[in-house]
Order: structure tokens, then C-alpha cells, then sequence
């Protein structure tokens, strides 16, 4: 499934590319599938990492911007 999403990931960085004119902003990313489980009666949200994908299946995705730079970004869009 990873292997699926990494086209889709890092088309989603193209344009954070093409739009930062300096190398120092670090950009990951993640993705999790919601789960609903059931702990002692009561319902509980986790978020697990995606092994199979079903239709209905809701996924989240996280994308971290770092600067690592020793210098501000300045208009980072």
C-alpha cells in the first residue's frame, strides 16, 4: 500500500518545490488509516499504520514543514 502512495505523496511536494526558494524547509509526510476499536465497551479512534485499504476505509494524511535553515523563509506559500 506505501508503495502506492509514495507517487501520490510526492506529487503533492512538487509544487512546495517549485515555490520555496531556499533548500532549508524539510517537508515530510505520512499517511493513517482511522480505526474504530472497542476498549472495555466504550469506543475508541486510533490511527494505525495502512496494510489494506478497503472502500469506506477513511485515511489520514500528515504533512510536517520544518525550517532547517539558520535563516526566516520568507514567502512560503
Amino acid at each position: 500500500m506505501k508503495a502506492l502512495l509514495l507517487p501520490f505523496l510526492l506529487l503533492l511536494a512538487a509544487p512546495l518545490g517549485a515555490q520555496t526558494a531556499a533548500p532549508s524547509v524539510e517537508l515530510t509526510s505520512d499517511v493513517k488509516l482511522e480505526r474504530t476499536v472497542i476498549v472495555e465497551g466504550a469506543e475508541r479512534t486510533e490511527l494505525v499504520e495502512p496494510d489494506v485499504v478497503v472502500p469506506g476505509d477513511r485515511l489520514v494524511f500528515t504533512t510536517r514543514y520544518r525550517n532547517v535553515g539558520t535563516a526566516p523563509v520568507e514567502n512560503f506559500a
